[in-house]
Formats: C-alpha cells, sequence, structure tokens
C-alpha cells in the first residue's frame, strides 16, 4: 500500500472539484449514427489492438509463493506492451477481491494495484477496455450468490452498488475516476454472463446494470457480451446497450500440447451468424479475448486473426493473455495460452505486426481468402516459417529470419525482429529493437537468448520451467547506410557500463539497451523519448536464472539405411559446460562423438557416420552433459560415471533400468513409413474438442494397443466426427523412401460386428486437402487406400473453433489447390459418421498407420 498512501490523500481534495465539474466533462467517445466508436474530439475512428493481462488479480494465490514486487512487474509488463507497440488494453474485473457483502467498493492491495495499473498505461498511451464485472469466483457480494449473480435478483442491487462506485472511484495516481479518464474508451457489464432460461430477465437484468452505470453521469459506450448467451441474441440486442464483445480461440482451449502445423485456415475469417441483426441495430463490435491458444508457431496467426477482425468489422482487439514476466518461465496463468516478449519473442514480434496491421486495414474491408492473402498491403505470412514481416520505408518487422528485401534503408526508422535480415544479422534467439533517434544515432535493445525446455502448454507448476532465459554475449552485424565503419556501441541501461566500437559494422553485444552512433556524429542522450513514450535508457528482463539441468533432445523414429544422422541437442545448464557428447554402445564397449557447440545459444549438434548404419537395428544412445560439478546423462538426465568407464559384460547394450536410451530404428527402403502407434503416440491426437475422449486401450490383439474412434465420445452435432494426427515429421525422417509408398495402411478393427466407413483427409503443408473413404471389415485386422484414389476435397479444422455458438466455420476449403505429393504431407485426419441410436458399440479401433 505504500505506492497509493500519498495519492489517496490527494486524491481526496480533488474528489469534491471532480464531482462538481463531472457533469461538464464532454464524452470522450460515442458511438455515431453508423455503429461506430470514435473518439470525441477529433471524430476519429477508435481502432485499438492489445492484450489482457490481469496481474492485480489473476492466479493470485497460485503466483503468490514468488513474492514478486508486483508494481515492478506492472512497470516491466507495461513496458514490453508498450515496446511491441500495442495500444489496447483490456481487463475483467474479478470483483469479489473488490466489494463487501454490500457491493461496495473496498479499498486493498488488488484495487490499488489496478489504479496502479490503469496509470502505467495511460503513461505509455495505452487504451483502455474495462469489463466490471467477473465470474462468481468467491469474495465480497459473490460469495453468497456464486454463479447465480446474474439470474437471482437478490444480487442486482450489490452488483448496482459496486458498477456505481467502481466506474465514479478516483484514482489516486491520476486524480481522474474511471468514467472522466479520457485514457478508457468503454465499458463492458460483465466478462462472460451466463443467463438463466427466463429470456426477458436478460435484458430485465442487462438494462438494470446499464441505468447503474448511467446514474453516474458517465456517458462512455456500454458494452455486452453476446457470444457465451448466443441463444438469446434478441434479447441482449433489445436492451439499452450501444455495442457488443465477441472472442475468438480459433483452435479451440486446452489441448494439453503443442500444436504443430500450418493453422492459417483456422483463422482465415471470422463468421458471425447475427451479423445481419447487428448491422441493422447499427452496434459496434469489439473482441475481448483471442488466442491461437495451444499453438507455439503462431507468429503468422496473430496477424491474420488481425486481418479477419478489421474485415468481420471489430475496432478493438485484446488478445488473452499476457503473461506476466515474473511468473512467465512457468506459464503459471492460463497455460493454453503463452505470450511474453522475454520468452516468446517470436509470438511477441508477430504481435507487434497484428498490431500494425489491424491500424493498417480499413475498417470492414477484405484482404481475400487464404493462400491468397498471404500477402496483403506491407506484410507477408509464411506459416511453414512462422514468419510474419512487415515492409515500408519506414519499419522493417520480422518474427523470424528472412531474405525479404527492404524498400529503402536510407528511410528505415524501426527495425524490430528475431534472427537474420538483410539489415540485422544476429545469433541470439531473443528478440532485438533498432529505433533511429537521427541520421547516424540509433537506439538498439537486446533482449536475453531464450530456451523452451519443456512443451509450456503442458500442465504448469511454478517449479516446472518450460522457458529459461540466459544473458550471453552473441555476435551482431548491422548493415544501415547511416552507421559508418567503426562505429560506437555505449551502454545505457541501469548497470550497462559497455562502451565499445564496431569492428567494420560487426560486434559482440549482451542483452541491453545501447546507443550507437556514427564516427562522424556526436549526440547527447539527456531526455530522450522514442515512439510509445519509451525513455531512451529504458530495459527491463527477469532476474530469474536457470534453475535446473535441461536437455533438449527429440530423436528421430526412423531413419534411412546407409546415411548418416545428424544430432542436435540444446543444453541449458546453471552450471558451465565443459563438454557435451553422444555414446553409442556396442559390442566390445562402445565410443563417444564429441558434439560442437553451434554458435547459436544452447545448441550442440554432431553427425554420426554412415558405418553405425550398415544394417538395419534399432541405434541406442545417450547424450552426456559435463560440467564442473558432474556429468548428466540423458535422457534421464541422472548424474554418474561416464558411460565407457562403467563394468559391463561384453554386448551388453543397456546398463540399468535408470539409464534408458534414446531409441532410432534404421530402416530399409523397402519398410512402411510408419506415421502412428497407438502405443506410444495416442496422447498426441488432436480432438475436436477439449472434453472428447482418446485414450489408449489393450487391442483385442493381445500385443497391441489402440485408440478408439467412437462418435458417443464426441460432442457436437456434426455428421462427421475426425480426429487429427501430425505426421510431417515422420514422413521427413524418410523423405528417401517415399517414391515407392503408394497406400495408406491402417490396422485396426470395428468396435462392433457390422462393418465401418472411415473417412480419410490428408492434409498438405499449404492446406490443400485430398479425401477418400475405406471400409472396416471384421474380417481382417487392417485396410488401406491407395494414394492415387483420393479427390480433392475440403478439410475439417481442428481443434474446433471456440465460441461455437456464433457459426464460426468447421469445413475449409483452399482456393488455390496444390498437386499431391507426399513430401508435403503434414495431417492425416480420421473421421467416422454420426452415431446411430439404434447401434451398440459403433466405432472403429485404429492401432497403427503407415504408408507403404
Amino acid at each position: 500500500m505504500t505506492h497509493s498512501t500519498f495519492n489517496i490523500k490527494f486524491s481526496l481534495i480533488g474528489l469534491f472539484f471532480l464531482l462538481y465539474t463531472s457533469q461538464f466533462i464532454t464524452a470522450q467517445t460515442h458511438v455515431d449514427d453508423e455503429g461506430v466508436v470514435r473518439w470525441t474530439k477529433s471524430n476519429k475512428e477508435v481502432c485499438n489492438f492489445g492484450t489482457n493481462y490481469a496481474i492485480p488479480f489473476s492466479y493470485w494465490k497460485w503466483r503468490a509463493p514468488l513474492g514478486a514486487d508486483y508494481h515492478k512487474a506492472i512497470d516491466e509488463d507495461v513496458y514490453h506492451m508498450a515496446r511491441l507497440g500495442l495500444d489496447g488494453y483490456r481487463l475483467h474485473i474479478w470483483q469479489g477481491y473488490i466489494t463487501d457483502a454490500e457491493g461496495n467498493l473496498v479499498f486493498n492491495e488488488h484495487l490499488e494495484l489496478l489504479d496502479y495499473l490503469f496509470f502505467k498505461l495511460k503513461q505509455r498511451g495505452i487504451k483502455i477496455f474495462i469489463t466490471c464485472m467477473y465470474g462468481g469466483e468467491g469474495g465480497g457480494y459473490t460469495t453468497q450468490f456464486k454463479n447465480k449473480c446474474i439470474s437471482n435478483q437478490n444480487c442486482w442491487p450489490m452488483q448496482e452498488n459496486y458498477l456505481k462506485q467502481l466506474v465514479s472511484h478516483i484514482n489516486p495516481y491520476t486524480n481522474i475516476s474511471y468514467k472522466d479518464d479520457e485514457d478508457i474508451i468503454a465499458f463492458a457489464i460483465h466478462n462472460e454472463p451466463s443467463h438463466g432460461t427466463n429470456p426477458e430477465q436478460t435484458t430485465a437484468y442487462i438494462n438494470t446494470m446499464y441505468d447503474a452505470i448511467r446514474s453516474t453521469g458517465c456517458s462512455k459506450p456500454i458494452f455486452y457480451n453476446i457470444t457465451t448467451s448466443a441463444y438469446q441474441k434478441e434479447y441482449i440486442l433489445a436492451s439499452k446497450i450501444e455495442g457488443t464483445t465477441f472472442q475468438w480461440y480459433p483452435t479451440g482451449l486446452t489441448s494439453n500440447m503443442n500444436l504443430h502445423g500450418n493453422s492459417l485456415p483456422n483463422v482465415d475469417a471470422y463468421t458471425i451468424a447475427f451479423k445481419d441483426e447487428i448491422e441493422q441495430r447499427k452496434t459496434p463490435k469489439f473482441v475481448y479475448e483471442f488466442s491461437p491458444s495451444d499453438v507455439g508457431k503462431s507468429a503468422t496467426m496473430y496477424v491474420a486473426m488481425a486481418r479477419s477482425f478489421r474485415e468481420a468489422g471489430f475496432q478493438f482487439a485484446a488478445h488473452f493473455a499476457y503473461d506476466p514476466l515474473h511468473a512467465a518461465d512457468s506459464n503459471i496463468e492460463y497455460r493454453t495460452h503463452f505470450l511474453n516478449l522475454i520468452h516468446t519473442p517470436k509470438k511477441a514480434i508477430g504481435m507487434m505486426i497484428a498490431a500494425e496491421a489491424f491500424r493498417y486495414i480499413p475498417l470492414g474491408e477484405s484482404q481475400g481468402r487464404y493462400p491468397l492473402n498471404n500477402d496483403f498491403g506491407p506484410f507477408h505470412l509464411d506459416p511453414d516459417k512462422d514468419l510474419a514481416e512487415m515492409i515500408t520505408k519506414e519499419k522493417f518487422l520480422y518474427s523470424t529470419s528472412t531474405n525479404s528485401s527492404i524498400v529503402s534503408a536510407k528511410t528505415l526508422k524501426q527495425v524490430a525482429g528475431t534472427g537474420n535480415s538483410q539489415i540485422v544479422k544476429y545469433n541470439g534467439t531473443g528478440a532485438y529493437f533498432l529505433d533511429k533517434i537521427k541520421n547516424g544515432v540509433w537506439r538498439l535493445e537486446v533482449l536475453p537468448d531464450m530456451l523452451w525446455v519443456k512443451d509450456p502448454f503442458f500442465a504448469p507448476f511454478l517449479e516446472r520451467e518450460a522457458s529459461v532465459i540466459q544473458n550471453n554475449s552473441n555476435l551482431m552485424q548491422l548493415d544501415l547506410p547511416d552507421l559508418k565503419a567503426g562505429f560506437a556501441i555505449k551502454g545505457l541501461n541501469t548497470g550497462n557500463t559497455i562502451k565499445t566500437f564496431a569492428n567494420g559494422n560487426t560486434f559482440e553485444i549482451k542483452p541491453g539497451t545501447y546507443l550507437i552512433t556514427s564516427p562522424d556524429t556526436k549526440y547527447l542522450e539527456e531526455n530522450t523519448i522514442i515512439a510509445n513514450n519509451i525513455n531512451l535508457n529504458e530495459y527491463y528482463t527477469s532476474a530469474k536464472t536457470i534453475n535446473s539441468a535441461h536437455l533438449v533432445h527429440k530423436p528421430l523414429k526412423e531413419i534411412p539405411l546407409g546415411e548418416t544422422l545428424n544430432i542436435s541437442a540444446f543444453v541449458a545448464n546453471p552450471n558451465p559446460v565443459e563438454e557435451v557428447y553422444v555414446t553409442v554402445l556396442s559390442k566390445g564397449g562402445g565410443k563417444n562423438y564429441p558434439m560442437k557447440k553451434s554458435v547459436a545459444p544452447f545448441k550442440y549438434d554432431v553427425e554420426l557416420p554412415k558405418e553405425l548404419f550398415k544394417t538395419e537395428k534399432v541405434l541406442r544412445y545417450h547424450i552426456t552433459v559435463k560440467t564442473n560439478k558432474n556429468n548428466l546423462i540423458y535422457p534421464s538426465g541422472i548424474p554418474g560415471a561416464p558411460l565407457l568407464k562403467r563394468r559391463k559384460y561384453r554386448g551388453d547394450l543397456r546398463l540399468d533400468d535408470t539409464i534408458e536410451p534414446y531409441e532410432t530404428m534404421v530402416v530399409d527402403n523397402a519398410r512402411p513409413v510408419l506415421l502412428f502407434n497407438a502405443e506410444t503416440d495416442w496422447n498426441m491426437v488432436v480432438k475436436p474438442n477439449r472434453s472428447d475422449l482418446i485414450e489408449k486401450h489393450p487391442s483385442k490383439y493381445s500385443t497391441q494397443s489402440v485408440i478408439k474412434l467412437e462418435p458417443k465420445r464426441f460432442k457436437g452435432i456434426d455428421s462427421l466426427k475426425f480426429i487429427r494426427m501430425y505426421c510431417a515429421d515422420r514422413i521427413a525422417e524418410r523423405k528417401l523412401h517415399l517414391k515407392n509408398k503408394h497406400e495408406l495402411v491402417i490396422e485396426g478393427y470395428p468396435l462392433s460386428e457390422k462393418d465401418e466407413t472411415l473417412h480419410i483427409t490428408i492434409a498438405l503443408k499449404d492446406a490443400t486437402a485430398y479425401v477418400g473413404k475405406i471400409n472396416v471389415s471384421s474380417s481382417n485386422n487392417y485396410f488401406s487406400i491407395n494414394l492415387k484414389d483420393l479427390k480433392q476435397g475440403q478439410l475439417p479444422l481442428l481443434p474446433k473453433p471456440y465460441p461455437g455458438k456464433i457459426n464460426l466455420p468447421y469445413w475449409f476449403k483452399t482456393k488455390s489447390p496444390t498437386q499431391f505429393k507426399l513430401s508435403e504431407v503434414e495431417h492425416i485426419f480420421l473421421g467416422i459418421e454420426k452415431a446411430n441410436p439404434n447401434t451398440i458399440n459403433s466405432g472403429i479401433a485404429i492401432s497403427k498407420m503407415y504408408l507403404k
């Protein structure tokens, strides 16, 4: 409370003045006759893109053990939002934290942090959209009514009381009430309201809360969620509200794993079943939440979603949710989402470009359909590389390494990205930003190297590091015409004492903020402000270091006979790494193969010779990381003596039950290309909905396991129920063996004695779909389809989008199909028809899937 005590005293002095003058304050925003929210002073359209961020409330108890300074956390996170050019912010308030049993506002640490957060957002020029109420999560008046706050009219007076006090609350950091704050665009009444079966009560509830806000003299537009209760849309639209809120999770929620492959078809369009009713009413639309959930490589998706939002007529969109830096390493908040500039630099730069695209596209304008809309205006999307980029005369932004040519290096004012480009060559894995101060003077900001050591979308807990960072020194090269060879590099942020010169245009750089000055230029940096109210010397990063040892390596399932094998591993260790090597055991002992340190952080590589792969076999190997403290032997990561120094009998390839090896099959060309094995891959199957059930079961053939494709296990009314398997990696492993593979074979059986029809959809990397059907009979335990018999068709979009109540698309058919090419196959979808109510045990058991 120390941050607020002084300011609260002075806010009381201003309270009487504000109460007297508030009736004369002109509305900052209004809705015009065409249903567009505009800034009253300029009459310009409101157009803001940003994020949710809820450090005063969300996962409060989960984050408590961290003992973080939440004011400092807000400082660093809001800085990073501004650094990304985000100009919109949205929050649903957990009213249970800041109210009493009567709905009175309680001045406590949560409300004080909220005020401080709004204050810091205002300093950065970020506009705010407030949703006043969350669900009945407990605390305050919600303790009594729980999830009946809306349907129980006895709770309405408490909510009215709360709303009146909230919008009239004077922020002690600004001495301005929320309702009169020019940086607060609008209010929404409730986050995701759950209405009962009495539709007339829906309109009455909304109007009651609307009137409560208006009774304070608040003139800002008031919105209401229409997607959660879309079945009562006519009663919502019959209320007094000015605007409606929407959300979009195009890849569903909580898949519990990183989803691979091209998901741009999932975000090609945002369709609203009741679009005509909204347009007829001239109701503005805001997106209160969106995220490409569980998709690690989603830089392109952010841009595509921004494009779809503008086409659908949205003026405001807020991602859900930005992860606070102090807890982002474990992704402890909303595990299905993951966005933080330090820990997800490529995704974050994608958000930066998406914000630019949102502001660039005129309201309601279409940019065409996928894949023809991968290039629009100054934007380019390449889903295969996860490359999103924006190239104009003044800006060059890219999410990952790019070979694209810029418009003109002489006119550039901002460069931001990761990896390499025409302007920047950089070995590190973190993001960097270049801002031109004047000719020959640039501000450079470099962020730490990062590495995902665990799947961040899997069940999180504080002690589980999903992402680690390291402040390494990396090589950087700048090619800017106004920076002459030998330019000066001077550290600016606190504690950064680096003063050096480039060798030509190349130099070593550590994370921090720097002033880059051409030899023929002088510059005094005092009190310089760059875009988004960023000070020249500002810099924020995490104080956390790597807590435990990690090695990231995924062994190949199969490799061709007689070829070399490249093995890469990423090592993160709190102790200095002295050596990393691969050990292959063999009769007579075995051999160590030293891994070479890459120029890229964390990475080590080695090529195993062809001599190891002359015959078909199972290659078993370990990777050892030697530090100044111990030898860690992977995959177990258990410390111990070097493998070749251990006592063992001739021919022993298995050491003990704690040090199991990595395994890779060495196979001949004649062998099938394995795409799926239920025994090991069952938990990687992508389902339509998070509540759908896919488990591993024993097969009726005793040596195998199966998954069961059962219509009764899937929710929804779709006539076809699909699951999805990612197989691009398996196909790439056997790319030399694809020429003679002509059939897709599936081992399994129907769950009843009745024949079943299995629907096959094979998706290429560009989302071209090829479809076919297979009859599954109990008379055989395998069935197949010739790849030549597949026909071009449409693609089911999995996971299914949320919310599903507003008619978001389930099927996609590309506007630019390509010819079938086995090496381009990315996903295989298996579908079954909706169950006949009279059929018992309808479904198909699937054990394996392969090409032969």
